[in-house]
C-alpha cells in the first residue's frame, strides 16, 4: 500500500495539465473509508488542481458521485454486461456511459471457480452487510425527517441549521444511490 501511495504521490507531483494520468484502484490497501477518501481526494486534485486528463478506475461506488460535483469535467463509464438472473453475468468488454448498477464481485468469484461453499458464505455475508447499511440509511433518513419537521416549532431557524440539514440530505441521497 505504501508503494502504491508513493507512486500516486510521484504522479501527482509530476503531472501537468498536458498529462494523461491513469490510476487503477487507488486506495485498496486500506480500510474502505480511508481508501475511498484517498481515491476521492486524489481524483479531485487531478481534475481540479492539476487539470489533467485522467482515467481513474475504481470499485468505490461513492467515487462515482464526484460526477455530480464536477459534472463538466468528470464522466462515469463502466464495462457493459448482460445479466440472466443474479447468478449469470456475461461481461461484454464494451465501455458504456454511467456507473455500474451494482458490484459483480461474487460473479467474478464464480468465474474464477472459487469453491461453491466459499461463494455461498460470501453471498450471505454480502447480504448481511448490505442490510446493515440499508438500516443505517433508514435510521438517518428518519432522523433527518424528524429534524425537518421540528424546524421552526416556536423558534427561529438559523442559516447554519438549514445548511447542516441540506448537507445531511445530500449525504443521504448520495448514500442511497450507492
Amino acid at each position: 500500500f505504501m508503494v502504491e501511495l508513493l507512486e500516486a504521490s510521484d504522479i501527482m507531483k509530476k503531472a501537468t495539465s498536458k498529462s494523461l494520468v491513469i490510476m487503477d484502484e487507488l486506495g485498496r490497501g486500506t480500510s474502505t473509508h480511508d481508501g475511498t477518501a484517498i481515491a476521492y481526494a486524489s481524483l479531485k486534485s487531478l481534475v481540479e488542481d492539476i487539470n489533467c486528463f485522467t482515467l481513474f478506475v475504481t470499485h468505490y461506488q461513492l467515487i462515482c458521485n464526484i460526477e455530480n460535483e464536477i459534472h463538466q469535467k468528470v464522466g462515469n463509464y463502466h464495462m457493459s454486461f448482460m445479466e440472466e438472473g443474479e447468478q449469470n453475468v456475461a461481461f461484454m468488454y464494451r465501455l458504456v456511459k454511467g456507473s455500474a448498477s451494482r458490484s459483480f464481485g461474487l460473479n467474478v468469484a464464480a468465474l474464477a471457480q472459487l469453491p461453491g461453499p466459499v461463494i455461498k458464505q460470501a453471498a450471505v455475508k454480502s447480504k448481511e452487510l448490505e442490510t446493515k447499511v440499508e438500516e443505517a440509511i433508514q435510521t438517518h433518513a428518519e432522523d433527518l425527517a424528524r429534524r425537518v419537521m421540528n424546524l421552526g416549532q416556536g423558534q427561529a431557524v438559523s442559516q447554519t441549521d438549514l445548511q447542516v440539514l441540506v448537507a445531511d440530505a445530500k449525504a443521504l441521497l448520495g448514500a442511497k444511490r450507492d
